[in-house]
């Protein structure tokens, strides 16, 4: 899989990146100035814990935001999850 990052405000793709380890994705941005990663004000994302934790160190004055589609992704699993934990508690043969 690989790692693709875009500009929000010119709905542009900025870069596709052959791999999306935490280490390849901070030697890429860290080739950028500090004067320019500053300037970056959001950072959006998936819950993935090891981008979150880079964020700060790589952009220091922008905020992480969690994208729509996987915070509904992970209430719809989660909402399964319990709906087959009650369905198991149910008969078979109830209706």
């Amino acid at each position: 899989m690989s790692f693709i990052w875009g500009d929000s405000d010119r709905h542009e793709i900025g870069g596709i990146l052959p791999a999306r380890t935490a280490y390849a994705i901070k030697r890429y941005f860290e080739g950028f100035p500090l004067k320019v990663r500053k300037q970056v004000r959001t950072v959006s994302l998936d819950l993935n814990a090891g981008y979150i934790n880079l964020i700060p160190q790589l952009f220091p004055n922008a905020k992480v935001v969690v994208d729509r589609f996987h915070i509904v992704q992970m209430v719809s699993t989660a909402l399964n999850m319990v709906r087959g934990q009650v369905m198991k508690t149910v008969p078979k043969r109830s209706k």
